[in-house]
């Protein structure tokens, strides 16, 4: 969930690795993961589910 939420915040695969202290392939692996899971295909989809999420919760609350 970490990586889903920084990714979320902008970071890159890079920056992601070394705030993790994993390697990039570690976290591109976590990613093909994290897409496959959410039903989409790259970090802009993934980025997009989570600010409609955001958004519906808002306002169904």
């Amino acid at each position: 969930m970490q990586v889903y939420a920084l990714l979320c915040k902008g970071f890159s695969n890079k920056e992601i690795a070394e705030l993790r202290n994993v390697s990039i392939n570690t976290i591109k692996t976590q990613l093909k993961v994290i897409y496959t899971k959410l039903n989409v295909k790259n970090r802009v989809g993934a980025v997009s589910k989570n600010i409609l999420t955001v958004i519906m919760f808002l306002l169904f609350q």
